[in-house]
């Protein structure tokens, strides 16, 4: 793990293969090889320094375009924000702690601290599913419920969400859409299209695979998550001619 509370990273849900980091992370530090490379991406993403777009806005409201991290114990003149408490990686410790930088595409630095994502995604904790035309929705709640353990089929939220997610929630997760309906917490974009932008967590809902339905207690509650996603369809398919029906008028 990077540092000491500065690192959030979901585990992966699925075995994927590395890859190398999605932005190029530029440092002087010899014990940084590409996984630890992914994981300082993962740092800074998870801690809302950038967007899912890699876009992000520093402390004077200018937008930029992430090109390059600089993870390094130089210090650059002019550039505030840029120190962390870092002094180690795994089991490798620093003299000195490390400084985070953002370049931009245009070579414009900017201190990790004083960087935050454009784009801005709100916490979630319900169900993701796709109708019969295959278009994504979220159901479910922007706090946690105290009277209930799982998503209820008229929880508050249902909206529409586009079921590409970003590289790298892709990284982690693969394409969600082969997975569906899943149950979870995640961090969903507003806007014209909402996008997942991260997956705390989520499991499998509503699963029909054998291996989910192994005892009678596990066949009960599958059958009722299938309800569940039934009585969502129907508010959805309701929520749809509700509104073909306003735009003739």
């Amino acid at each position: 793990m990077v540092g000491e509370t500065d690192f959030q990273w979901s585990p992966p849900m699925n075995d994927l293969p590395v890859k190398p980091p999605l932005y190029d992370v530029v440092t002087e530090i010899d014990a940084i090889n590409d996984d630890r490379k992914n994981r300082i991406v993962s740092m800074i993403y998870g801690n809302q320094h950038i967007d899912h777009e890699g876009k992000y806005l520093d402390r004077f409201g200018t937008s930029h375009q992430l090109s390059k991290i600089h993870f390094t114990h130089l210090v650059i003149d002019g550039v505030s924000g840029a120190e962390t408490k870092i002094a180690g990686v795994d089991s490798v410790s620093f003299d000195t702690p490390v400084q985070v930088y953002l370049e931009d595409d245009q070579g414009m630095m900017t201190g990790m601290n004083d960087a935050k994502n454009e784009i801005t995604s709100e916490w979630r904790m319900g169900i993701i599913l796709k109708d019969e035309s295959g278009q994504g929705w979220f159901c479910g709640y922007d706090n946690i419920p105290q009277d209930r353990t799982t998503t209820a089929a008229d929880a508050p939220i249902l909206l529409k969400i586009s079921l590409k997610v970003p590289e790298m929630v892709a990284r982690s997760y693969g394409d969600i859409s082969d997975s569906l309906p899943i149950e979870g917490e995640f961090h969903i974009t507003s806007g014209e299209t909402a996008v997942v932008s991260s997956i705390p967590w989520m499991s499998t809902y509503a699963s029909t695979d054998p291996e989910n339905q192994a005892t009678p207690e596990h066949i009960k509650y599958r059958e009722e998550e299938r309800a569940v996603v039934a009585q969502i369809l129907e508010r959805i398919a309701t929520l749809e001619n509700d509104a073909a029906i306003e735009a003739d008028i």
